[in-house]
Order: C-alpha cells, then sequence, then structure tokens
C-alpha cells in the first residue's frame, strides 16, 4: 500500500471519528474530500461522493469513509483525536464538563487502545463524584489539562 494510500486512509479513521464526536463538521468533511480530489491524481470513487454528500448527514458521511478505511483507529490518529479535544477544551470552546462526555463517547463508540480507555473512564468517574455546584471541578480541570499534555508529549 502506498505512502498516499495509507495517508488517506487515516485522514478517513479521523473524520469519521471526529464526526461521530462532534469535532467537525459534516461541511468540513466535504471540504477536506474537494481538497483531496483537487491534489490528488488517482482518489477512490468514494471521494467524489463525499464530495455530493449532504453535509448534514453525518451518518451517511461515517458510512461513506468506512469505505475509505478500517474501523479500527491506529495509534497515532487515536492520538490526533486526543489532540483535537484538548484543542477545544485548551481553548475554552469546550468546558470540562462536555470535555469528559466527549472523551467517554471516544471511549465507548471507538476502538482504542484499553489503557487509554482505563485513563478516560477514570476521569468519567471522577467527574461523577465531583460537587458541581461549589466550584470544585478545578482541580479536575487541572488534572484533565495535566494528562493531556502529558498525552500531547508521545
Amino acid at each position: 500500500m502506498g505512502n498516499r494510500t495509507v495517508h488517506l486512509e487515516e485522514q478517513a479513521q479521523y473524520y469519521r471519528a471526529a464526526l461521530l464526536l462532534g469535532l467537525h463538521s459534516g461541511a468540513e468533511v466535504v471540504e477536506w474530500a474537494v481538497a483531496v480530489l483537487a491534489d490528488e491524481n488517482a482518489v477512490p470513487h468514494t471521494i467524489s461522493e463525499i464530495i455530493t454528500a449532504n453535509p448534514d448527514d453525518v451518518t451517511g458521511l461515517r458510512y461513506l469513509l468506512l469505505e475509505l478505511c478500517a474501523e479500527r483507529l491506529p495509534l497515532q490518529v487515536q492520538r490526533k483525536i486526543l489532540r483535537t479535544i484538548h484543542r477545544d477544551f485548551k481553548s475554552g470552546r469546550r468546558p470540562c464538563g462536555d470535555t469528559i462526555t466527549v472523551l467517554s463517547q471516544f471511549r465507548r463508540f471507538e476502538k482504542i487502545l484499553p489503557e487509554l480507555g482505563r485513563e478516560i473512564l477514570t476521569f468519567e468517574m471522577k467527574y461523577s463524584l465531583v460537587d458541581h455546584g461549589t466550584g470544585s471541578e478545578g482541580s479536575l480541570e487541572q488534572e484533565l489539562a495535566a494528562w493531556f499534555d502529558a498525552h500531547d508529549q508521545q
């Protein structure tokens, strides 16, 4: 399998997971497919299908992306998803509770490393024990930020 094909598969895996987790919109996936078509001479027919798909049909887009890739996410794609979730958390676009919800969905709906799944589950349990009305979420936010930073270094 050529390097270009591997890269396309990883991008499809990333966007497929990102759609599920609400990290990217269908319109962004269509834009990606347009860029792929413009950059490459020989592209799979599925890219044309994605370009003409309804960007609001996330399920349909995920189905089309699956034609370009395997369902199991390789480690580098899992890390890219974590970096995207971290970016949204760090920027304030997604607060701590929402970030943990996205991480929980990532753990439950994608095939990820068991160790990563256990780490995420630990955050889910800690978040469920936080007294959300008292502002005690701050230490969990700091712990989550440190965890993301450690994963960014990998």
